[in-house]
């Protein structure tokens, strides 16, 4: 019973997650690249040194996809490869300062769109959703 409702609710909870994503950030995306330049350069924004492998298993995107749209933006710097220490065929894939630049153009609008979102909320709610936040990031996404 218990897992039946932790299934609702973890899939409302990821669906009005994603929805309010969306909403704060749908005005805010850099002009010139696609949502799936777009998607690359955030992911790789935050972790660094990814294999092609990990990048389109991450984003569910399929390797050729991914390999299409990774060599468009290094073809733009936007992005960079490097050799592998541990095994020289393989590469990883790092965002440049173009492409993060690029992307530090708009994440000054999205964080005001959050901070606008939830400027009713006082410090100790704040501090209740960062706690929540951190427990779920930490029990559920840290064990994947």
């Amino acid at each position: 019973m218990v897992r039946d409702t932790f299934n609702q609710v973890y899939f409302q909870f990821m669906s009005d997650l994603q929805r309010n994503a969306f909403e704060i950030t749908k005005e805010n995306q850099p002009e010139g690249i696609t949502q799936l330049e777009y998607s690359i350069l955030e992911y790789l924004y935050f972790f660094k040194g990814k294999y092609i492998s990990e990048i389109c298993k991450d984003l569910y995107m399929s390797t050729g996809q991914g390999r299409r749209v990774v060599k468009n933006l290094i073809e733009r710097h936007y992005l960079e490869s490097i050799k592998d220490d541990r095994d020289a065929r393989k590469k990883v894939y790092n965002i440049t300062r173009k492409g993060k630049a690029k992307l530090d153009a708009c994440y000054f609008q999205v964080m005001k769109g959050v901070q606008d979102k939830y400027e009713s909320l006082d410090e100790e709610a704040l501090k209740n959703l960062i706690e929540c936040m951190n427990y779920i990031t930490k029990t559920m996404y840290k064990q994947l």
